[in-house]
């Protein structure tokens, strides 16, 4: 497993986070690490970033196999996630790997303070690119976003994203929310794409990049 979890791109982000993080938590809190996903489970299919790079691209994340959703599930929930907790990780296994930092004092169903994703040994991450103005038209006429309006979106491009790294101080869990993804890979056409893109305070504070290259 990578140890590192930042990319040059979001340093500055992380460490202004970071510096948040040990004034408002306090460094020697006590917590227990779980590996994902044993021992912590992964209750959602996907998640939806918006404006990746500065431009109106939507970044669907599949951390499940697109093809395990439920054909009517909507995946455009608050935070970006739509939680599941009846997923059974046998008939849609998870394609990553990593652990979570919990407060063991905490009441059951609080998210972790922290949790560590990258790409699961020989999986890669798929991530779905489209053009934001159609996936409003969608949300629009039909009030949700599912994997089939995705899949007739004429701006649908498919990424394999062979390196993935995700770390995430969840809203709920940590008193400062961040997020620091960052992914490259292939699209079908033979195109790669790396991504990169950290949000924190709820997205008040963003750093984001997105580059094709033929």
């Amino acid at each position: 497993m990578r140890t590192g979890t930042s990319s040059p791109a979001g340093w500055k982000l992380t460490c202004l986070v970071a510096l948040l993080l040990l004034t408002s938590i306090g460094v020697g809190q006590a917590a227990e690490r779980l590996t994902v996903p044993d021992e912590q489970s992964l209750p959602y299919y996907a998640r939806i970033l918006k404006y990746v790079g500065y431009t109106d691209t939507w970044a669907i994340v599949f951390y499940r196999p697109s093809e395990c959703v439920p054909a009517d599930f909507n995946l455009y929930g608050p935070g970006g996630v739509t939680f599941d907790f009846e997923i059974n990780d046998e008939d849609c296994p998870v394609l990553v790997e990593g652990y979570a930092i919990r407060d063991p004092e905490a009441p059951p169903g609080t998210p972790p303070l922290k949790q560590h994703l990258e790409e699961a040994d020989g999986e890669a991450v798929s991530i779905w690119f489209v053009d934001g103005a159609e996936a409003r038209e969608a949300l629009e006429e039909q009030g949700v976003l599912t994997v089939p309006e995705l899949e007739g979106m004429e701006s649908l491009r498919i990424g394999l994203a062979d390196s993935f790294l995700e770390d995430l101080h969840p809203v709920g869990g940590a008193t400062v929310p961040f997020l620091d993804l960052n992914a490259s890979g292939t699209l079908e056409d033979g195109t790669s794409f790396s991504m990169v893109h950290v949000t924190a305070n709820s997205g008040f504070l963003t750093q984001t990049s997105l580059k094709f290259k033929d």
